[in-house]
């Protein structure tokens, strides 16, 4: 009799342990109440405690939709439709309506986060068009609104991966894709891709901005559409052979290796951090059926990860900015060389002087005053004195700036020209001389 009573106890105790079992067309949400992990279809609520044992009840909820997203924060905790508009708070036993709005069915993808205890999202897509902007639901009229920047935002995708930072109220979105038709000519025929997101977008709240960046395009091929994972500390997805965690304030991405083969039958994830599981629902049979399970995060991924950059390399940057970096250094290299040999020029004016003649001494000494500007041919006839015709004028000249180069030269020892002679900007007939280190 005993045996008969405890294979009884065990036998209902394992009926009652299993996961719930739905059609994986069935419409279904999922969400977590501290360490216990609840699945709600249209007539029945199921619960899974911290010891794995599942139970269920009856609802009368009457929801416009049970294909609803998780979000929560530290007060609240929420269900909203897929494709936006519908709005559900969570409190204790019980789901209900916040919202004066409807199924939109028109922003699905979309990033959906909390800020300052308002529910905002970012982009998706619906009726045939992406979204760019950010909406919230006022908390006050309870409908949604938009929020304005004072930039354009021409980036337009769905399923990104996105990450508020209530800290510094900055909003940060990478990855994601869109569909676009492509013409093939050769086979006569419109195909459809997808372009994925490689700009990483960063909205300011404070200043009303969107920044861009490019993503490390290393990393373009990373991303999947997989599974978004709800609620992850950073913006992460994951697919049957990686989990890809984004830390956008660190600027890095890493990569695990995923440990547990029914991830690549997953249909959703949501990370509990009070439990720190991964509350996943997934196929398993060919009947077209969903379990759920609640899984160790290092049974799923690990602590093994390869990490890469955020944005593009710094060697791409090194590379790009190599010229400029030279060119600093020569122009740099070229004033200090030009300063030390002009201080050599003035420091030993004197004993470079006994060899100049009464002109050259003049012009040295008023190229060295005006230094580095030019001064005219007529202003050195001025200058010198000299009351001879034009053209022995400039003959003088002439000869004057080719000795006193020579003589330059030599007391300095330098090559090539110290004493240039140009054509005047305003006047091409009019030349001009400086001194040219």
């Amino acid at each position: 009799m005993f045996f008969r009573f405890l294979f009884c106890v065990l036998f209902f105790n394992n009926i009652f342990s299993q996961s719930p079992s739905i059609n994986v067309r069935e419409e279904y949400s999922m969400y977590f109440i501290k360490d216990t992990n609840y699945v709600i279809t249209k007539d029945s609520i199921y619960f899974q405690s911290s010891s794995g044992k599942w139970d269920s009840r009856k609802h009368n909820f009457q929801l416009e939709t049970y294909d609803l997203d998780f979000i929560k924060n530290y007060k609240k905790k929420y269900l909203i439709s897929k494709g936006l508009g519908k709005v559900y708070e969570i409190l204790n036993d019980t789901i209900f309506s916040i919202d004066n709005s409807f199924l939109w069915k028109s922003r699905y993808g979309s990033f959906n986060f909390i800020r300052k205890n308002q529910i905002y999202s970012y982009g998706g897509y619906g009726f045939y068009d992406y979204k760019d902007n950010i909406i919230f639901l006022d908390s006050i009229t309870k409908e949604w609104n938009q929020i304005y920047s004072l930039n354009d935002n021409k980036i337009k995708h769905t399923y990104s991966n996105g990450f508020y930072d209530n800290e510094d109220d900055i909003l940060f979105i990478a990855l994601g894709y869109r569909s676009i038709l492509q013409d093939k000519k050769k086979m006569n025929s419109i195909e459809k891709t997808n372009e994925i997101n490689t700009t990483i977008l960063k909205f300011n709240f404070k200043s009303l901005k969107w920044e861009f960046s490019k993503l490390n395009k290393d990393l373009k091929d990373l991303w999947t559409r997989d599974m978004r994972v709800f609620n992850y500390k950073n913006a992460s997805f994951i697919n049957s052979n990686n989990f890809i965690e984004i830390d956008f304030k660190i600027k890095k991405i890493k990569k695990f290796k995923v440990h547990n083969t029914f991830v690549s039958n997953g249909q959703r994830i949501i990370y509990n951090d009070v439990s720190d599981k991964f509350f996943i629902a997934y196929e398993y049979n060919q009947d077209n059926k969903l379990k759920f399970e609640s899984v160790n995060v290092r049974n799923i991924i690990g602590d093994d990860f390869i990490e890469y950059e955020l944005f593009e390399k710094p060697l791409n940057f090194i590379i790009y900015t190599l010229p400029l970096i030279f060119a600093s250094i020569f122009l740099l290299s070229k004033i200090f060389r030009n300063k030390n040999y002009l201080n050599e020029l003035i420091e030993n004016r004197n004993s470079i002087e006994e060899d100049l003649t009464k002109y050259e001494s003049i012009l040295l000494n008023k190229l060295i005053e005006i230094y580095p500007q030019n001064i005219i041919y007529p202003e050195i006839s001025k200058l010198l004195e000299l009351k001879l015709s034009y053209e022995s004028n400039i003959k003088k000249i002439q000869k004057t700036i080719s000795s006193l180069n020579f003589k330059l030269g030599k007391k300095l020892k330098l090559k090539g020209t110290i004493v240039q002679t140009t054509r005047n900007n305003q006047d091409k007939r009019i030349k001009q001389v400086r001194i040219y280190f």
